[in-house]
C-alpha cells in the first residue's frame, strides 16, 4: 500500500478507525506508508488502513444523512402524535 499507487488508482485512504479520508499526499506527509518497516506495533496502525475511492465515501456519508433525517422525521411524528393525543385526552 502506497502513496503512489493510490494516485495512480485514484484512490484516498481511509483509516477504520477513525472514520477520515486522507488524500495520497497527506498519507505521504504524516509518514503512513513507511510504519510498516518502523515495527510490529506500527503495523496495527497500517493495517486501520484502506485504499478505497473517496466517491464512495461521498455515497456512504449521503446514505447516512438520508438515514438519519428519515429517523428523525418517524421520531418527530412520534413524538407529536404522542403529545396531541395526551392533550386531547386531558379534555
Amino acid at each position: 500500500m502506497t502513496a503512489q499507487k493510490a494516485r495512480e488508482s485514484g484512490c484516498w485512504f481511509y483509516c477504520m478507525q477513525t472514520q477520515h479520508w486522507l488524500t495520497p499526499e497527506e498519507f505521504e506527509m504524516q509518514g503512513k506508508c513507511n510504519l510498516i518497516t518502523w515495527g510490529n506495533g506500527n503495523r496495527d496502525i497500517l493495517a486501520n488502513y484502506r485504499m478505497r475511492d473517496p466517491r464512495d465515501g461521498i455515497r456512504s456519508g449521503m446514505a447516512t444523512a438520508k438515514k438519519a433525517a428519515t429517523d428523525l422525521q418517524e421520531f418527530s411524528e412520534k413524538v407529536f402524535a404522542y403529545f396531541n393525543q395526551v392533550a386531547k385526552d386531558k379534555k
